[in-house]
Parts: structure tokens; sequence; C-alpha cells
């Protein structure tokens, strides 16, 4: 005889020291007979659970992602104000009239734009991360946030490009 677990029941005589092994060499009977020994009732609630753990998890990635987003686009916006008060100094009449002033004006102008345009690409991908899944709007914000890169990226290189006459002389 063999139980459901595929390991032989006779028992052998009392005087001999031989040990009962199992009959097969591979699990198959012993997996085969698994389901059975549990019910069927409990394992539906292990897939339920198993199923909320996964949309928990993927709920607090999103609301992770969308902390950080919201904050950068805070550390963004107080990037553009500083930035601001910085063109203040260069932006004057008075020193338009160096080629300094106007380089520091149009610099400041760029970066501050390309604040602007980094305020508005964080937000943009907040939206898909704040909201809900699969929503047409969460789609076409994260179009809008590839798109919005465009400007941004050719602010800062602007911004950039026009300072390093300075830093990098012939």
């Amino acid at each position: 005889k063999v139980n459901p677990y595929g390991v032989a029941t006779t028992k052998a005589p009392f005087f001999t020291t031989r040990t009962h092994k199992p009959i097969f060499t591979t699990r198959a009977p012993a997996e085969k007979n698994f389901p059975t020994l549990i019910p069927a009732k409990w394992l539906e609630m292990k897939e339920k659970m198993d199923a909320r753990a996964d949309e928990k998890e993927a709920f607090g990635v999103g609301i992770a992602f969308c902390m950080v987003d919201v904050f950068q686009s805070m550390l963004f916006l107080g990037r553009a104000i500083m930035t601001l008060l910085d063109s203040a100094k260069w932006c004057t009449p008075t020193m338009q009239t160096t080629s300094m002033g106007k380089e520091g004006c149009a610099a400041d102008i760029l970066n501050f734009l390309a604040a602007i345009s980094n305020i508005a690409n964080f937000l943009a991908d907040a939206v898909p991360s704040c909201g809900q899944a699969g929503d047409v709007s969460a789609a076409k914000a994260a179009c809008a946030a590839g798109i919005i890169l465009i400007p941004e990226s050719i602010f800062a290189v602007a911004g950039t490009a026009i300072g390093l006459p300075d830093l990098c002389p012939a």
C-alpha cells in the first residue's frame, strides 16, 4: 500500500532493521494529491489576499511617485523665483549697456523658462501617479510631460551656452 504522499505504509516485521523509503523518485504523485488536502475556499481566499497585496503595493508606489513629482515641482518653483530675483540685478537699463549684463539677463530669462517648463513637466508627470490608473487624462498628461521636455531642454542648453564664453576663455 502507498499513502497519498507516495510512501509505503506496510510495516516491516519488528525484528528487521529495514526502514521504509518512498517508492517513487519524483514528487509528481505528492503534488498531484496536494490540492485535495487544502480546501478550495482557502485557496480562493489566498488568491484574493495576494491580489489585494499587489494592489496595495502598486497604490503605494503610485503615491510615492505622486509625492516626488509634486515636491520636485515645488523645488523648481523656488528655483524659478530665485532666477527672477537674480534677473532683477542683470536686466536693468544700466546693466543692459554692458555685454556682461546682456548675457546675464538672457541667461536668467532662459533659466527661468527652463524652470517653468520643469514645473509643468513634473505636474504633468504627477497626474498619472496621483490619479486613477488607466484614466484617459492620465495618458494625455504623460504625453504632455514628454512633450514639455523638449522646450525645457532647449531653454536649459541655451541658458548654459550663453555663459560658456565667460567660463571657458580661449
